[in-house]
């Protein structure tokens, strides 16, 4: 579990973790969420999962894993499987975040199908706390241009 920028308590899940939850019916998320922790699903597509622990567990947010993201084309496999699990997210009421926005194809392609967030290279490298803080007291701070 980790604090959000905001104040907030996030707990942040891979698909083994969501999955266990799911079986158990884990009555612990939803106190956890009704005392305020966000409830992550990470690397969301990958790995041996199953749509059932949306159903069952209580998530927030909903993020694509970059594997789905980086060659995302409006002609590529990739890019149906990206607009489903958009989709998919807002209609259970998530926000929709996407790993590994590396080009300005690939935000202008999230933009338009309404994702909601996205992380990666285009954005900024990784950084640690200290110069994370020096990016946000920078004026005026902006996201780079999708087009």
């Amino acid at each position: 579990m980790q604090q959000s920028g905001g104040g907030n308590l996030v707990e942040e899940r891979g698909h083994r973790q969501a999955d266990d939850a799911a079986d158990v019916g884990d009555p612990l998320l939803e106190m956890l969420r009704q005392c305020g922790v966000i409830l992550k699903v990470d690397d969301f597509g990958t790995g041996p999962s199953s749509l059932s622990y949306l159903q069952h567990c209580p998530v927030d947010v909903l993020k694509i894993d970059q594997s789905f993201v980086r060659d995302i084309l409006p002609t590529s496999t990739d890019a149906p499987l990206v607009r489903a699990v958009i989709a998919l997210g807002k209609g259970l009421g998530c926000r929709v975040v996407a790993e590994g926005v590396e080009t300005r194809h690939q935000l202008k392609f999230l933009r338009d199908e309404m994702c909601d967030e996205g992380q990666g290279y285009h954005f900024s490298p990784a950084v640690d706390a200290d110069a994370f803080g020096r990016l946000l007291s920078m004026a005026p701070f902006a996201v780079p241009p999708a087009g």
